[in-house]
């Protein structure tokens, strides 16, 4: 079975090229260093998505409020009828894999378990396929890659947080073919599992130093 790792050197230099491409772009991703120790850096996202634990859909929030909006497509519900997703790419010594980590917080700052989140995502990643910035072949289901999402202590925060775990990655990886940019390859394989989702103006720029 073939694999794609990644030393920390690599990890680190394709992480910094990744979050420059992000500045261009005018995203929003951040690169965390804590210290120069091997695995010490992180990229760091955050989004805003509709709250389907809680709440009422997006439909039934927008007329219950009675907004008068002639672009429904462009209206945002109240806030606390959102959730704040925090994701980190970090990387994995014993796996030399980048892992996705991720929290995701209501507006009043509590956390979601990972059965919420599971709720969240079971439904929305069937559609990852459509959905990734890089031309590469999704080879998973929804419902095979949510298998894998577990709680993790984060390896730089020394914190739990919900991880999408990494005994396949090397695989995955190795399916997409080469990348002159794992990290920007890893992040459309397994992002739109989980919400995340990049503009397709990364794929065009993401050789690009």
């Amino acid at each position: 079975m073939s694999i794609v790792t990644l030393n920390w050197e690599e990890f680190l230099q394709e992480a910094t090229q990744f979050q420059k491409i992000s500045e261009r772009l005018n995203d929003s991703w951040t690169l965390y260093k804590k210290d120069e120790q091997e695995g010490n850096a992180y990229l760091i996202y955050e989004q805003k998505i509709i709250n389907t634990v809680d709440q009422k859909s997006c439909t039934d929030v927008l007329e219950d409020t009675n907004y008068c909006i002639e672009d429904v497509t462009a209206a945002m519900p109240p806030s606390n009828y959102l959730l704040k997703i925090e994701y980190h790419i970090v990387y994995s010594i014993s796996y030399q894999v980048p892992v996705l980590y991720f929290r995701i917080y209501r507006n009043d700052g509590s956390m979601l378990c990972i059965e919420e989140a599971w709720r969240i995502f079971r439904d929305y990643g069937d559609n990852a396929s459509n959905t990734n910035s890089v031309d590469v072949p999704v080879p998973r289901t929804a419902a095979d890659m949510l298998s894998i999402m577990t709680q993790l202590d984060h390896p730089v925060l020394g914190k739990p947080y919900i991880a999408i775990h990494p005994c396949r990655t090397a695989e995955l990886l190795a399916q997409a073919g080469n990348s002159r940019n794992r990290i920007l390859t890893f992040i459309s394989l397994m992002g739109p599992y989980v919400q995340l989702n990049l503009s397709n103006e990364y794929g065009k720029q993401y050789t690009v130093s």
